[in-house]
């Protein structure tokens, strides 16, 4: 796989799985802030990570965080590589009573060869 081939492969399937949630009526145009819509195509302009989520802390109100600092700090630490096995269409606010996590509408489980490759 070529550098930017992984980036090209998620993006492809962001495109797919947004088309498909749009067509079911799992998602609006109206919720698609954060995406690109180029033509009839869907995309992002970045990924992201959340590494620290204080939505679910239940003390009070919600407090905010400015990570610069520690950004700058841990800017050359490498996470490595990471296959992805699997995809999960989750829904906000619904979660999972065994873990807290949120509850999947659908797992999608990917072939060994077809493995999403994320470098960090």
């Amino acid at each position: 796989i070529a550098e930017n081939d992984g980036k090209k492969i998620l993006q492809k399937v962001i495109d797919i799985l947004i088309k498909a949630m749009i067509q079911e009526g799992a998602l609006s145009e109206g919720e698609l802030s954060h995406i690109i819509k180029e033509g009839d195509t869907y995309s992002q302009e970045t990924t992201h990570i959340t590494l620290m989520n204080t939505t679910f802390l239940h003390k009070g109100p919600r407090a905010t965080f400015d990570g610069r600092e520690l950004m700058e700090k841990m800017k050359d630490i490498d996470l490595g590589e990471h296959l992805i096995p699997e995809i999960h269409i989750s829904t906000r606010f619904h979660f999972r009573k065994e873990d807290g996590f949120y509850e999947p509408l659908e797992i999608m489980k990917l072939q060994h060869s077809n493995f999403l490759k994320l470098k960090y």
